[in-house]
């Protein structure tokens, strides 16, 4: 079966789990952009067919992976001084960069190696 075709007949309208829609999902419109960007459909369907400049087997598929954005209730806090500066309080995570990467990290050597 065509691996769009499968998410596509798969698709999961609401969480599986609690049956709540989604808050946020585009998933279906992303399949359909990308499917028109990489010529999904105009694909050779024959295996063995498409190589690269090297003469290299290329193979078409697609994935889907997905990140649970688990929101909790939170609070912030506000406090403005006489003296016209504030501070604000809030409680936060940020997975902006790589967990565990510890930073400043040390450029690389000449030998591609680096020091932490």
């Amino acid at each position: 079966m065509d691996p769009l075709a499968f998410r596509l007949r798969n698709y999961a309208e609401v969480e599986p789990i609690s049956g709540k829609p989604f808050s946020s999902k585009a998933l279906r419109d992303c399949y359909a952009r990308g499917a028109e960007r990489f010529g999904w459909a105009r694909r050779s369907l024959a295996p063995r067919q498409l190589r690269d400049e090297a003469g290299l087997l290329v193979g078409w598929g697609m994935g889907t992976a997905t990140f649970p954005a688990l929101m909790f209730q939170a609070q912030a806090r506000a406090v403005i001084r006489n003296d016209g500066t504030g501070v604000m309080e809030i409680g936060a995570h940020d997975m902006g960069r790589a967990p565990g990467l510890r930073w400043p990290r040390s450029p690389p050597t000449r030998s591609g190696s680096t020091s932490t």
